[in-house]
């Protein structure tokens, strides 16, 4: 989880892990994945990132 966190926040320049919403363990598409929020600047991203390759599967963002 720490690798994921680590990941998402270098996508979000500024972020740190206190802007970070919770973050669950979850299964899509026949995959484990980590998926979270995080929320800075007026801004709210949404991610999942493949908990075994640390790849983002999903992107999100818009304004909050």
């Amino acid at each position: 989880m720490a690798k994921a966190k680590s990941i998402a926040l270098s996508q979000v320049p500024g972020a740190n892990e206190s802007h970070l919403g919770e973050i669950d363990l979850d299964r899509e598409h026949g995959r484990m994945v980590y998926e979270g929020e995080i929320y800075y600047n007026g801004w709210e991203y949404e991610f999942d990132i493949d908990a075994v390759t640390g790849e983002i599967v999903k992107w999100k963002s818009e304004r909050d």
